[in-house]
């Protein structure tokens, strides 16, 4: 484990990483990722990346998006006091975007680790066979937000999708008259870990047209929807839903506002 955790610090130096912490209890910072083969049911292995500033080691193995071991990570988390399972302190909520600077791959034993026991997650998006109580108004402008990965424009599974779909089924309820769709990048973007990571132009309206063509796939009317770039968003409030205290990462989304015009 020692011979492991020297290599990731000397390639970590190397690309001249560096922690940043975002506010007392969030962390953020590029690292190389590392798995440990716990082995306690399905689903029980962890993911670990150590902040190359502190020397900490954080398990996010509770990110919607799993790292490629292939390539560095951009981690964003709150800590915890969870029981570490993993050997690693433990982040949650955290996100994990994949970047594309390359990584070795590590793998480490379970070193008695019993890893984290699956939990079926609560953002699952019910089957068509499952029957939906129906939504009662009065309806009111509403607002929604689906959120992405850094740089990245498709939707994550049991996270982005779920998002759109709570919103698609507002609308289809509602009926509202206009639905004005805004896809944002950041390209302004942050620096973490020594990293300036600014989001491309393109992402936004690719972001925009994935939500609009989603939409209309789900019933939604074309004849009711508009779109619209941002490229300097604000960061929405931590209480955000799909938000959880990580602003940050509020900034890489789309906003669905609907009107009763």
């Amino acid at each position: 484990m020692r011979k492991i955790q020297v290599a990731v610090s000397g390639l970590l130096a190397l690309m001249t990483v560096s922690a940043v912490q975002a506010a007392a209890d969030i962390v953020e910072f590029v690292s190389c990722p590392v798995y440990r083969d716990a082995r306690a049911g399905k689903k029980s292995g962890c993911w670990l990346a150590d902040s190359p500033d502190s020397g900490t080691r954080f398990d996010i193995s509770a990110s919607p998006v799993k790292p490629d071991w292939n390539y560095a990570v951009l981690v964003q988390g709150q800590t915890t006091d969870n029981a570490d399972a993993c050997g690693g302190k433990v982040l949650n909520p955290v996100r994990v975007s994949i970047l594309s600077e390359p990584c070795p791959q590590y793998r480490l034993p379970a070193e008695g680790y019993p890893g984290n026991q699956f939990v079926r997650p609560a953002n699952i998006i019910k089957p068509l066979s499952v029957d939906r109580a129906p939504l009662t108004g009065p309806f009111e402008d509403n607002q929604f937000h689906v959120f992405f990965d850094y740089n990245k424009s498709f939707l994550t599974y049991q996270f982005g999708d779920y998002q759109l779909d709570e919103a698609a089924y507002w609308i289809l309820q509602a009926k509202p008259s206009r639905v004005v769709i805004t896809g944002f990048a950041d390209t302004r973007g942050i620096t973490v870990s020594g990293h300036d990571l600014r989001e491309k132009e393109n992402i936004a309206q690719d972001r925009a047209d994935i939500i609009v063509t989603s939409l209309l796939r789900l019933g939604v009317p074309e004849v009711a929807v508009a779109t619209q770039i941002n490229m300097t968003p604000k960061m929405l409030p931590g209480n955000t839903d799909g938000v959880s205290g990580l602003v940050t990462t509020s900034r890489w989304r789309v906003t669905i506002d609907a009107y009763f015009d």
